[in-house]
């Protein structure tokens, strides 16, 4: 699970002031004393901060048996905090804190099962340390085992226990729970299907600063979804969300922007967007910014950065991205023309049912582009993509090859303006 990182003392109210009296404790060699130490260096607390100093306080506390200093000192380890990424020397700190009862290193160890951190890849393990933390009623913990109850992480999928977890963490103010259960809410999983008590669950972290929950927010106001339609606090939670670093948030911004939707129409912003979304990996982001270097919007037009955006979300196996790339290598644009290229980004893309995928690799066994001509397999792709309403996989079949079709729609502009929904 991808939780924030949190060290010891994880309540501000467990903290020591660095005082004259704490050192000599801590010289004395009192391991709690020795751990307040450092952590007084970890977090500039009444001297100046020094990471060098808190891992050397850490060490000679968690090697005199205090569980936090443990636990600190192997996040650390396992965050190249200070010290070299070491995964196995996390596992080794965080075994010692959780086998004496620690629930954030409980926590910690089941993340290290689960991705494989240190230790070989075990996730009925990792579902093992999770329960162990989340029953000592530590919310992050029980955030993660619902998340393996909902989506069958080493565990058989439940979504009715999901919501027995998040429930818990969402009633001790865990964001990231009210988040969970929100969604569970709006989408009848395990629970009752109820939008307005989503919105409110979704307000409460979004009033804490959960960006995520801003965006949810922002969605829901957007569509009408348990709460009255409002386009103006659709876009307020928004610019909130994605001021707060949440790269769909920004990412949605930018395509307003574009299309000057609820906004004023600014190119400039919308690029500004795009980039701070694709900084941080964001698929649509990526393609996004690549339409707007492919036709200068908003930028200098540069076709080779707009591919370079786009292969980076086509290695993510994103098919909008991939059909970019058949493209821009059927045209040779901002690369050079490679019609073997294009029919595999082409085919790629087709696989996991991308419209216009379907009829361009269907293209490609017309002509023998790139791949054996091929009448039949041609018609095969055709009909798949007249099967979802694409106007010139339409147009090239013969209407009663296409009974199933029940009309379509023409989608104007670049792909960058389609939105999954």
């Amino acid at each position: 699970m991808n939780a924030a990182v949190r060290f010891h003392p994880l309540n501000s109210s467990d903290s020591e002031p660095y005082s004259p009296d704490l050192v000599a404790r801590a010289d004395r060699g009192e391991p709690r004393a020795q751990f307040m130490v450092g952590v007084c260096y970890a977090r500039g607390l009444g001297v100046a901060q020094d990471t060098h100093q808190a891992l050397l306080w850490y060490r000679k506390a968690a090697e005199a048996g205090d569980s936090w200093a443990q636990c600190n000192l192997g996040l650390c380890h396992g965050r190249g905090i200070g010290v070299t990424h070491d995964g196995e020397e996390a596992v080794f700190w965080c075994r010692r804190a959780a086998d004496q009862g620690d629930a954030l290193a409980q926590r910690s160890l089941g993340v290290a099962y689960e991705q494989g951190i240190g230790v070989e890849k075990n996730e009925q393990e990792a579902v093992r340390w999770y329960r162990k933390a989340a029953e000592q009623g530590y919310a992050d913990a029980q955030v993660c085992l619902g998340l393996c109850y909902e989506f069958g992480i080493g565990i058989p999928r439940d979504p009715h226990q999901a919501v027995v977890w998040y429930r818990k963490a969402s009633e001790q103010d865990e964001t990231s729970a009210q988040c969970r259960l929100g969604l569970c809410c709006a989408m009848g999983q395990g629970v009752t299907k109820d939008a307005v008590a989503a919105v409110r669950l979704f307000r409460k972290a979004a009033d804490q600063g959960d960006s995520s929950a801003q965006a949810l927010l922002g969605t829901f106001y957007e569509e009408g979804w348990g709460i009255e339609k409002d386009e103006c606090e659709a876009v307020r939670w928004y610019q909130e969300a994605a001021d707060g670093g949440d790269a769909t948030a920004q990412c949605e911004l930018a395509i307003r922007y574009q299309l000057g939707k609820g906004v004023e129409r600014d190119e400039k912003e919308a690029v500004r967007r795009f980039r701070e979304a694709a900084a941080q990996g964001h698929v649509l982001a990526e393609i996004g910014l690549g339409y707007c270097y492919a036709t200068g919007f908003g930028v200098e037009e540069d076709e080779v950065e707009a591919v370079r955006l786009y292969l980076s979300a086509a290695e993510k196996d994103d098919p909008l991205a991939q059909f970019q790339m058949g493209i821009c290598y059927d045209f040779g644009k901002g690369v050079e023309q490679n019609e073997y290229q294009a029919a595999l980004w082409y085919q790629k893309a087709a696989q996991q049912g991308h419209a216009g995928a379907q009829f361009h690799f269907g293209v490609c066994y017309m002509n023998g582009a790139g791949v054996d001509e091929d009448k039949e397999e041609a018609y095969r792709w055709f009909r798949k993509a007249a099967e979802q309403g694409h106007p010139e996989a339409l147009r090239i079949l013969l209407p009663g090859e296409t009974s199933t079709v029940r009309g379509y729609g023409v989608v104007h502009g670049s792909p960058a303006f389609w939105r999954p929904h």
